[in-house]
């Protein structure tokens, strides 16, 4: 699925802003990676772009049907039966 960013911003009130005026298309098909110091907001892109949180500024436009996925930067390790997790 290609996904649109369009001038896309985010900050948490009225602090400062993690990122301004993104403009990027991600095209199926393609791996990409999201790197940046600790608190750069690498978290909260990812939660906007699966649709988890909305950007301060800007749209997000999603394309065509798929999937998409990516890696938590916290592994999780459960004592329990997975079945009584989920």
């Amino acid at each position: 699925m290609q996904v649109d960013l369009h001038g896309v911003g985010h900050r948490f009130g009225g602090g400062a802003w993690l990122f301004r005026n993104l403009d990027e298309t991600l095209i199926p098909g393609h791996v990409y990676a999201l790197t940046g110091p600790s608190g750069s907001g690498k978290s909260t892109l990812l939660s906007m772009l699966a649709g988890w949180e909305k950007p301060t500024e800007g749209s997000i436009q999603y394309g065509g049907t798929g999937r998409t996925a990516w890696v938590f930067q916290n592994p999780t390790v459960y004592q329990e039966d997975l079945r009584e997790t989920m």
